[in-house]
This record gives structure tokens, C-alpha cells and sequence, in this order.
């Protein structure tokens, strides 16, 4: 994932509060940008997320 999409992926979850946006730091950290998705899912693949609702 490219610096600039990061950080808006982050920034995104700034409303939600501090303790969220933190949480998104880290699992972005940890997921290491969720480079193993962009590889691996194709670029006109339909996602859906059913998780826990805040979309990360």
C-alpha cells in the first residue's frame, strides 16, 4: 500500500476518536499495509467486509 493511501486509510478513523484510530495504526502496522490483500485479490474483485462494522 502506497504511504499516501495509508495514511488516508488511518486518517479516515480520526472522527471515531483516539482510541480507534490508534487501533487502526497498529493493525495497519501489524497487517504490514495489508500488502498479502493487494497481491493477492484482484484489482476488479468484489469485497465485502462482514465484520465488525468499523471496516478495517
Amino acid at each position: 500500500m502506497q504511504p499516501y493511501f495509508r495514511d488516508m486509510l488511518i486518517k479516515s478513523y480520526t472522527y471515531k476518536g483516539p482510541v480507534l484510530e490508534w487501533y487502526m495504526r497498529v493493525k495497519v502496522r501489524l497487517e504490514r499495509s495489508y500488502e498479502l490483500f493487494d497481491r493477492i485479490v484482484p484489482r476488479d474483485a468484489a469485497v465485502v467486509d462482514l465484520g465488525c462494522g468499523y471496516g478495517p
